[in-house]
């Protein structure tokens, strides 16, 4: 099971419903949402020992968004249980099976998409009489598959015919293959690289690590709250705020907030309970936005913000359980100017009206978090939301930040209770 909220393994008639969903070309434009979702799984993914391969091929499933970042507009799997099929090859004496075949519109171009482990090391070895290195036996029965289902589909009229039905192509000119495989610290790229380019047909080989910082790349590119240095984005200036917290179902507050940041009629963040969880926002002219958040009681949830107030690249960004709820750009016409100065945990700005809850985890950070440390912050959080323990607030307890940057506790009648679990159905009473 992949560390993530995003990632739930999929079996049985789930999984065969989404396959059905899957197989057909997914549009051009999506949200960066999308593409976080898929950098998240593919980080814990790599961080996995001894998974199956299926595991990769259904992470392909899980996020189309990958295929439209490698350059594809329509995909399709064609692996035995897919239930897409190409004809037998006479003439080669097989069906060709190959994980995914993707296609490129534009020029009317078929790709086949092999997918194999990214623990595949030492791509190459040397030869026995001295002569240039070769690739290993593994890698290349690798290649000498994908390069034959390629041929087979060139070749085979029946079989372009087949593949342009489910990929919705007029037609296919031409063929070519993907072949997804290893890592490439531990291979030796350039001479892998030198390799596969004499090969014909055509097969593009990428890293997975590769396509990880693919994958960020077109996350970031459109946010200029990071800075790459080297192959690692890192945040720029700004704040990070997390609070995971559980939400007890029984409030003594009609609206019971649990972050409340900034003014009282302008420049303000809030996320508060009422039916369910709401973001609520005053922009620097006092104008209201609400947006609903879908939470589950009693059982930890991660709320994130970050926000930058400069002129130039300013932003606001608030997550929940890893998803972009709201993302505000200044270069899009956003304008605030949030004040940490006045910040509550577990209340609203006057203290009045507290939430119900078990905290667990508070990070005030004055910069934004980069992406890998994020990541890596969120594999903490979902250890912890299993295992930590918190401080339980029955709504008129609170924590406010205070002259020298602190979160301080300012409680009514009582302290905060210690409970040993983040978990509603867990505690002793």
């Amino acid at each position: 099971m992949i560390k993530t909220w995003v990632a739930d393994t999929l079996a049985g008639d789930n999984l065969t419903k989404h396959r059905a969903n899957c197989i057909r070309r997914h549009g051009t434009e999506h949200l960066d949402n999308e593409i976080w979702q898929a950098v998240t799984e593919l980080f814990f993914l790599l961080e996995q020992q001894d998974l199956p391969e299926e595991e990769y091929q259904l992470f392909f499933e899980r996020n189309p968004c990958v295929f439209d970042v490698l350059g594809f507009d329509c995909y399709a799997p064609f692996d035995i249980t897919s239930g897409n099929k190409l004809p037998f090859d006479e003439e080669r004496g097989f069906t060709p099976m190959p994980d995914f075949i993707c296609g490129k519109r534009d020029v009317e171009e078929a790709v086949v998409f092999e997918i194999k482990r990214p623990d595949e090391t030492r791509a190459v070895t040397s030869r026995a009489d001295g002569n240039r290195a070769k690739l290993r036996a593994n890698i290349e029965s690798y290649v000498s598959q994908t390069c034959e289902y390629v041929k087979s589909i060139r070749g085979n009229l029946d079989a372009r015919k087949a593949a342009c039905q489910v990929l919705e192509m007029n037609r296919i000119r031409s063929t070519s293959g993907f072949l997804l495989c290893g890592m490439s610290d531990d291979n030796d790229a350039p001479v892998v690289a030198e390799l596969i380019s004499e090969r014909e047909p055509r097969i593009q080989y990428m890293y997975y690590d590769k396509l990880y910082d693919k994958m960020c790349d077109a996350y970031a590119r459109n946010r200029k709250q990071y800075a790459k240095v080297g192959k690692v984005y890192e945040g720029l200036e700004g704040v990070h705020l997390t609070v995971m917290a559980s939400i007890s179902p029984e409030q003594l507050h009609g609206r019971a907030y649990l972050i409340d940041i900034g003014e009282a009629g302008r420049n303000r963040v809030s996320i508060y309970v009422a039916d369910t969880a709401y973001i609520h926002l005053l922009d620097a002219d006092g104008h209201p936005l609400k947006v609903k958040i879908d939470i589950e009681y009693g059982v930890p949830q991660i709320f994130q913000i970050e926000f930058s107030n400069d002129p130039i690249v300013g932003f606001l960004s608030i997550f929940h359980n890893n998803n972009e709820i709201i993302n505000m750009q200044r270069q899009d016409g956003y304008q605030n100017s949030l004040r940490m100065e006045n910040m509550v945990i577990g209340s609203d700005l006057d203290g009045q009206l507290g939430a119900c809850c078990i905290i667990g985890t508070i990070l005030l950070r004055y910069r934004v978090l980069g992406i890998k440390e994020k990541l890596d912050f969120l594999g903490w959080l979902i250890d912890k939301s299993e295992a930590g323990h918190g401080l339980e607030h029955n709504g008129t307890q609170y924590m406010r930040r205070n002259v020298d940057g602190n979160l301080i506790q300012e409680s009514g009648e009582a302290r905060p209770i210690f409970r040993e679990t983040l978990h509603y159905n867990r505690i002793k009473r």
